[in-house]
């Protein structure tokens, strides 16, 4: 009997689904994300495409963007980072500051030296103490110890005391990452933290609404570098799943396009999302996935992420005199009248006043069951006071410029949801869009020209050519990426082009002197549900074949349902004295008289440990990959053993 598989994916603006059956779509769905409640739109979309037989469906595979938007957009929920054995603070390196965000740290004496021997007994008394000033404060805990991934042994306590006494999900460095560099391992743990909460209400409410419809296949979700594992898995790892929609994206575009060499442009409404397929496979990173300027310690699919998308938030700069969009997303004014007709009454009203205030045509709203009262400042309970979640124009808000921040600051909590000009307005204004309320899109495309023209800023005769100009904008803005992405992808280049030697690049100057310009030898895969709006002239611009796929609006469906399931882990041989070796594994650590016999016994467990990880998540068939590279040092005539790195890697089917 054929059997059915089904693929979602959760995106900022849509949540998608595709049915299907020996590799072919059967049927397909979309439906807008409701972030307030996940269950209304994955339910939205998840109906539309279910077989008559649901015992037929052998298993569910999601996709999401919720991870990656959560770090561009610094959302996420409240994390301490307890930091085990550092005689110097990891803080002022690598972000970390930033990824914390205010959230307590805790310096606990204990950790490991490089060859794995304890450099202090772990301090109970502290870790308790720790424990118990938090527990009642935060979603998560990170637990990072120095040398974790030479020994995990304090690492594994502090995860077993915080389980006994608060029971809170813990995020430990030595479980993400088999990295040397502690920061930004750190980083990784913190992340992980933070977005347990975020990823956790998604699985619960798939898992809701497939109980629901009556659907009892298991539930697996794309990691970062394409790869699928078990949701119960995702849950407590949820930074592997950040890229997971790229990821997704970049797997269903190859399957569909057949393209062994492409650049792949998967816009959503938050994101664009860059990334290359050679030789038919996507290109993974082992630095680490890089979002919203943060570097983690978890393989994934090498993809430039910038916060631009059909939902960018348009602002209008005053300094610059012009308008600016993203990196935050804000509902579309267009999708926001739908429930919320009211709002067309005030943007009238707004108009009808005869001269532009700054925040005209910006909406903001409580998100239900959301918020803590405890963990806001003055200013913040304030704001929060005066909304509902009806939206409240910000006109109606800030009597005060300086309550902005305090706002925003409730946004990146995810506490409080905003409204404002978006691109998907202004393509409603022009029939490139029709999901909405095209008379919502229309008055705040006017509040925003006006605002414009008022203060010395771009002067539009109309609408529909202040709407063009937002497209185009939003197109020549695309094609900056792209180009900014190849240039780092192929000449290894850290930096953006400066501003004047892009334009030169990108408008393919000719002088009488010399010719310049930028060509993309490779063809451009639009993916995403506005990516036709925008991306074919940002083809133009780059001089490249565009190719446009009939089920390109749901590549990220298709790539979580094609994908395979994945599992890999590290181990590491140091030289002791008199001619030992120390094997250092993901959780034991034990000595060899030889460095063969290291060797045979980290693969042997190398292959057990992925065999029962790929297991777990259901596949089948597996075959294995090792790894192995020596460092030796050559001094003279002699030569010196460093340490060997070894990695398995086990790929298989799911099959249930």
């Amino acid at each position: 009997m054929s059997t059915y598989k089904i693929g979602i994916d959760t995106g900022g603006t849509y949540t998608d689904a595709v049915l299907m059956q020996d590799n072919q779509v059967i049927a397909k769905a979309k439906s807008l994300t409701t972030r307030d409640d996940l269950s209304i739109g994955i339910r939205g979309a998840l109906s539309q495409i279910l077989p008559t037989d649901l015992a037929s469906i052998e298993f569910v595979a999601l996709s999401t963007t919720l991870a990656t938007n959560g770090l561009i957009e610094k959302q996420g929920g409240r994390t301490a980072l307890f930091l085990i054995g550092f005689d110097e603070s990891p803080l002022p390196r690598a972000g970390l500051v930033d990824a914390l965000g205010g959230d307590p740290v805790f310096n606990i004496a204990g950790g490991h030296n490089a060859g794995g021997d304890p450099k202090a007994p772990l301090d109970i008394e502290a870790l308790d103490a720790a424990i118990a000033e938090v527990k009642d404060k935060v979603d998560a805990i990170a637990v990072n110890s120095f040398f974790a991934v030479r020994n995990p042994a304090h690492e594994m306590q502090a995860i077993e005391r915080i389980g006994q006494q608060c029971g809170l999900p813990v995020s430990a460095g030595h479980q993400l990452s088999s990295a040397l560099d502690a920061p930004k391992r750190a980083v990784t743990s913190v992340i992980n933290a933070r977005l347990i909460p975020l990823i956790g209400s998604l699985m619960q409410a798939c898992q809701g609404v497939m109980i629901e419809l009556g659907v009892a296949a298991p539930l697996m979700v794309v990691k970062g570098d394409g790869s699928l594992i078990r949701a119960s898995a995702a849950e407590l790892t949820p930074v592997e799943t950040i890229l997971s929609g790229p990821a997704a994206s970049v797997v269903g575009a190859q399957y569909l396009c057949g393209d062994d060499h492409c650049v792949v442009a998967d816009m959503g409404g938050t994101t664009l999302d860059i990334a290359y397929i050679t030789d038919g496979q996507p290109k993974l990173s082992d630095q680490g996935a890089i979002v919203g300027g943060y570097q983690t310690r978890v393989r994934a699919v090498e993809v430039h992420t910038s916060g631009l998308g059909g939902d960018s938030w348009i602002q209008f700069d005053r300094l610059a005199k012009n308008f600016a969009f993203g990196p935050k997303r804000a509902v579309p004014l267009a999708l926001l009248a739908l429930d919320y007709p009211d709002v067309i009454e005030t943007m009238q009203k707004q108009l009808e006043r005869g001269w532009p205030v700054t925040h005209d045509g910006q909406f903001a709203r409580r998100r239900p069951n959301r918020g803590d009262i405890k963990a806001m400042s003055s200013k913040q309970r304030s704001i929060w006071a005066q909304m509902a979640e009806l939206p409240l124009a910000l006109t109606d808000l800030f009597k005060d410029q300086t309550l902005d921040k305090p706002l925003l600051r409730l946004v990146d909590r995810d506490w409080v949801a905003l409204s404002a000009f978006t691109p998907t307005d202004a393509a409603h204004v022009l029939g490139l869009a029709d999901n909405g309320n095209s008379d919502a899109a229309i008055l705040a495309a006017r509040i925003a020209m006006r605002y414009s023209n008022a203060n010395y800023g771009p002067k539009f005769d109309d609408l529909e050519s202040f709407c063009q100009f937002i497209i185009e904008r939003v197109s020549l803005l695309s094609a900056e990426r792209i180009l900014d992405a190849t240039l780092a992808h192929e000449l290894g280049l850290d930096h953006p082009l400066p501003t004047r030697y892009r334009d030169i690049t990108l408008k393919q100057t000719t002088t009488q002197s010399f010719e310049f310009g930028f060509k993309l030898n490779s063809p451009l895969v639009g993916i995403g549900a506005p990516s036709h709006t925008y991306l074919p002239n940002s083809a133009d611009t780059l001089n490249c074949q565009y190719i446009k796929h009939e089920h390109a609006a749901v590549a990220n469906a298709i790539g979580a349902v094609v994908g395979l399931v994945r599992a890999e882990c590290n181990a590491v041989i140091t030289p002791l004295p008199n001619d030992r070796f120390r094997l250092h594994c993901k959780t034991y650590v034990d000595d060899f008289t030889s460095l063969e016999a290291a060797a045979e016994a980290a693969n042997n467990w190398m292959q057990n440990h992925v065999a029962d990880i790929a297991g777990q998540n259901g596949a089948t068939d597996l075959s294995f990959a090792p790894e192995r590279k020596d460092i030796v040092v050559t001094e003279g005539d002699q030569s010196i053993f460093f340490e060997s790195r070894l990695r398995m890697v086990a790929t298989g089917r799911p099959a249930f």
